[in-house]
Formats: C-alpha cells, structure tokens, sequence
C-alpha cells in the first residue's frame, strides 16, 4: 500500500484538473490551491493540539493537576485545583471563586464538589434540561447554552441529547453580563458541551473586543461530526481557535486520552488522521500565562541567551553572575514547564 501525502494529492488534482500553463495556474485552480494549503495548515495545527508536547505546556501556578471526583470516574478531568485557592487569596477573604461549567445535563456532583471543597460560586448551564434554580449548595442551575462565532449549537450536538432552541444560546460575554458578573474575572470555565468549545474558545482567544477575562478552562474536545466538526469549515474554526490560544499565552496543564461512542466514529474530512485512536476525545485544561510573567519558551530562549554569553571571553568577568542566573532559571523551568500528560485512559479502552 502506497501513502501519497494530501499536500501531493492537492498538488496532483490541480495539474490533472488543468494542466500547467505557461502563465501559471487559472484563477480558479489557484483558489483551489490556496484554499487546499489553508485547510492543510488547520490539519496541522489540530494534530498539534492533540500531540502531547506540541502545544506550549505548563505547570499549575501551585501544586499538581488533580481530580474532583464524579459519580461517573470516567468523566473526571485533571486541572489545576490549588489555583483556585490563589484566586480566593488574590480577591480577598470576602470574594469567593467564580465558576461556571457548561453542559450539565443530568450530572453535577462535581459542581457540587467544588462548591463545597473550594468555596466557589458556582454556575451551572445546560439548554436541554429543566433542573431547580438551586441546584446544590453554592450552585445556581441556568437553562442556557453557549453559542461561538461561526457554529451553530442548535445543529451540532449528539444525538442522545434533545434538540436546542437557539434562543437559549448566548455568548459568553452575554451569559456573563446577564448574570452581573461582566467585570469580574472567570477562574474556571468548564466546558462539557459537545462541540461548542471550538466556536467559543475561538470568540474567547481570537475576540480583541471580549471583556470577558477567564484565568483557567477545563474541556471536554471532539472532534467527531456530530460533536461540533461537521464539516472543513467547522475545522478551520477550530485550528482557529488553537492558534490563538497559543498567541495568547495560553498553556496546557493537563491532557489526557478518552473516548466517544462507535455511533460517533464520523468525520470531517481528513480529521481522523490526527487522531490517536479511533473515536478519540481528550480532556484538556488550560491556563492562561500572564504577559508579566516568563512563559517555560521565554525561559528556554533566556537560557539560551545565556549559554552563548558564557562561552563568551567578552562576558568573562560576569561568568560566575551569569552561571548562577542560569541555574536559577533552570530551576524555575522546571518549576513551570511540565503539565501532566496521561494517555493509559483511552489506550486501555481500544485495547478492549
């Protein structure tokens, strides 16, 4: 069996469809080709957000990623639990967290959990359920969902769950200013709801008109058809959205490996080949590093900087200043730069 590249097939297509003429390609065929580089280039950058090491990776700012537990422990997502104590440090014993967690349906243990544990305000939403106003202690039931530019929710969601009323769909930015909260920072941002997360972490990273500032998202990402990538569109949006995560500082802390039903198993062109295992899923949390503050590459690239002045006879008198200042980042490289990766999750379960 003979593997061609899909950048050769493009290539291939191009010159059988017209030829190679003198002047170059027709205006149409050169359409084809850019548009043909163009979803190359988001295949790359998606394989790149699920390739563990790729995408910028970072510690917690405190501890390790750990679990809150769920009655159902194959949902349980890792993330930077201690950084909520930071942020209740950093608002003042009067302020408690913030946090809203999208896409409930009929399970919210874990947004009880945090409630209880941390002493947050938490907001739970979902548009396809009817639960009381006062879910649990410390959680608030809201019937909306999320809506990101360019996806439509009310079309892209698995087909175990109800239609959605796109009247029920706001941004969030929308969501945050109807319920008071547009001048507050969002310390966690839970996102479970089959799809929309590309639309509206793209509207989030890409937007420079958002008010709306999130210190740390926790997700559950598909990349099945019927789970927000219907179609090249949707995944130029979601390639989209990663690159802007990575332009805005953002880092991934944890990664691990799950999976979706076989009645998912469809995709978007391509889509499939950037995946680890067939119906692939991943729970990914991330935080964002301040621009005050040395993401793990500025550190790298200051080492660097600092090993060529070393081996400098011009910088020979500050050797001693400048070994010290290395080692002293070396130690806080590794302080910042290891997010927790487990992929056992999903290699166990195609091993069944």
């Amino acid at each position: 069996m003979i593997i061609v590249p899909v950048c050769i097939v493009s290539i291939m297509l191009i010159v059988r469809a017209s030829g190679i003429l003198s002047n170059g390609l027709p205006e149409a065929q050169l359409v084809f080709a850019t548009e043909t580089q163009t979803y190359i280039s988001a295949m790359a950058t998606m394989r790149c957000f699920v390739t563990p090491g790729c995408f910028p990776g970072a510690a917690c700012r405190k501890g390790h990623p750990k679990k809150v537990r769920r009655k159902k422990k194959w949902e349980e997502q890792s993330f930077c639990v201690h950084d909520l104590n930071i942020s209740r440090e950093e608002l003042g014993s009067m302020k408690s967290c913030l946090v809203y967690s999208f896409g409930i349906h009929q399970s919210y243990d874990w947004e009880a959990q945090v409630a209880r544990i941390f002493g947050c305000e938490v907001h739970a939403f979902d548009p396809t359920m009817n639960h009381d106003t006062d879910l649990a202690p410390g959680v608030t039931f809201h019937r909306l969902g999320l809506q990101g530019v360019g996806t439509n929710m009310s079309q892209t969601h698995a087909e175990e769950y109800d239609a959605i009323d796109p009247d029920l769909l706001l941004s969030l930015d929308q969501v945050m200013t109807r319920l008071g909260h547009g001048r507050r920072p969002l310390d966690l941002l839970m996102l479970d709801c089959e799809g929309c997360e590309w639309g509206v972490l793209r509207n989030l990273a890409c937007s420079k008109n958002s008010s709306t500032t999130v210190k740390q998202i926790v997700g559950e990402f598909h990349f099945q058809s019927s789970l927000g990538l219907r179609t090249e569109a949707d995944v130029l949006i979601a390639a989209d959205a990663v690159r802007c995560l990575w332009e805005e500082r953002w880092h991934i802390t944890s990664i691990e490996g799950a999976g979706a039903g076989r009645a998912n198993w469809v995709y978007a062109p391509g889509v499939s080949s950037i995946l680890h295992s067939a119906g692939m899923l991943l729970y990914i949390a991330l935080e964002k590093i301040p621009s005050d503050e040395q993401t793990p590459a500025e550190i790298i690239e200051e080492m660097a900087t600092l090993g060529l002045q070393i081996g400098d006879h011009a910088f020979k008198e500050n050797k001693t200043l400048l070994l010290e200042k290395r080692r002293t980042l070396r130690t806080k490289l590794g302080l910042v730069a290891r997010p927790k990766v487990k992929f056992d999750v999903w290699e166990r379960m195609t091993e069944q």
